[in-house]
């Protein structure tokens, strides 16, 4: 059976349909933007202070050289930053992840 929202196309014996989509509800969307307002104020925050402060960027890179995550997570946050984040790193480089309830921040750093 053909759905209500297709139709054939005379004189091609060939159906087009079209997808129905719900009614965009946008409250959502836009409470997560403005939570993304104040991550993008931290990631600042963290981006200011390391390319700023040679000493801070060094002991992030030795604590994660260290494999010391908890270290490296107290001096983000030594930063300033007002919400919660997570890091992990690499041999290149630091993956920082900013989070709220509705959107996430990542910051993906070289050190190599």
């Amino acid at each position: 059976m053909i759905p209500p929202y297709c139709f054939w196309m005379y004189p091609y014996q060939h159906v087009h349909c079209r997808q129905v989509y719900p009614e965009v509800e946008a409250s959502a969307f836009s409470r997560s933007a403005k939570e993304a307002e104040g991550l993008m104020a931290d990631g600042q925050r963290i981006l200011s202070r390391l390319s700023a402060s040679h000493a801070l960027a060094h002991q992030i890179m030795t604590a994660a050289q260290s494999n010391q995550k908890n270290t490296v997570l107290a001096l983000l946050r030594q930063t300033g930053v007002r919400r919660q984040l997570d890091a992990s790193f690499d041999p290149d480089g630091i993956r920082i992840i900013l989070i709220s309830p509705r959107s996430r921040i990542f910051l993906l750093l070289r050190w190599s």
